[in-house]
């Protein structure tokens, strides 16, 4: 689990209390906590915000909090402990002194987690392969162990990640649909119409639409839906489009790299290091002994 605990153990103050206090430092206790909670998955967010490329409300909505003491869960959307109706799945962590803020633990349409997507991010670990990578791995397309990154002909929407679109029409277009989808594969005529290939007065055939194929990298023979296949290829591993007069206007759309372990882009210990929790505890207590 990523995520930060916050906790008090308070034997040590018990002994200092009167009857009347002794009731009411739980309740400022458990206050602070779930204050210092949403303190500090804002400044984790103010982080994200900064250290990523354009994060999507999504990703910046990936830490969620586990309340200490009872009374139910935190709706994420809501942003401050105490309203929104409790949403499934978001427990208290069942200890009147401990509050949690951790990564969400729902899964996408490809069935991974913000762990899985993002959870490099915090670690330094390699993340997980995504549906598409997976999709292609199956067909022998990308190789075992590789990642995909955009290329300069992949169309980004507003937050830099690729068009939901173009990710489908690929994985038809090269059949990496799996059996429940094999009817959205695209046929020899379906890539042609998408081609759009005619020839000019001259003769020479042009390309208006687009076609897609694959390269194995520099040096390495071709095979299935790749361009000139069985021959030595000199453009490096990835997915590639092909337009104009003699298809010559090529240009990738993913590039397949070999994996390697990510940098940690935040470090979730110092950025709750930043929160003043000695300030945000000391005025909980003085509300409850006032």
């Amino acid at each position: 689990m990523i995520g930060v605990d916050v906790q008090f153990d308070l034997r040590e103050v018990d002994s200092l209390l009167t009857d009347l206090q002794r009731k009411q430092v739980p309740a400022a206790a458990t206050r602070a906590l779930n204050n210092a909670a949403f303190a500090y998955r804002k400044a984790l967010q103010a982080e994200m915000a900064s250290r990523f490329d354009r994060p999507t409300p999504y990703t910046l909505r990936g830490f969620v909090i586990d309340r200490a003491g009872q009374g139910g869960t935190v709706n994420p959307a809501v942003g401050q402990p105490g309203f929104g109706r409790p949403t499934p799945g978001f427990g208290p962590t069942g200890s009147p002194f401990l509050a949690r803020v951790r990564l969400n633990s729902d899964v996408n349409k490809s069935g991974l987690s913000r762990e899985d997507t993002i959870g490099h991010q915090f670690t330094g670990a390699n993340p997980q392969f995504s549906g598409f990578e997976r999709a292609l791995n199956r067909i022998g397309v990308l190789p075992r162990g590789w990642h995909i990154v955009p290329g300069g002909d992949a169309k980004l929407n507003a937050y830099g990640n690729v068009s939901p679109g173009l990710i489908i029409q690929l994985i038809s277009y090269f059949g990496a649909f799996g059996e429940q989808g094999y009817k959205a594969n695209a046929t020899d005529r379906s890539k042609a119409r998408r081609a759009k290939k005619q020839r000019t007065k001259a003769g020479f055939l042009k390309i208006n639409g687009v076609e897609y194929f694959i390269s194995r990298g520099r040096g390495e023979v071709t095979g299935r839906n790749t361009w000139k296949s069985g021959r030595y290829q000199h453009l490096p591993a990835g997915i590639w489009s092909r337009r104009g007069t003699h298809g010559v206007d090529i240009a990738p759309v993913f590039l397949f790299v070999r994996s390697t372990r990510y940098r940690k882009r935040i470090d979730l210990e110092q950025v709750a290091r930043s929160i003043d929790l000695s300030g945000i505890i000391a005025r909980e207590f003085a509300r409850a002994l006032r």
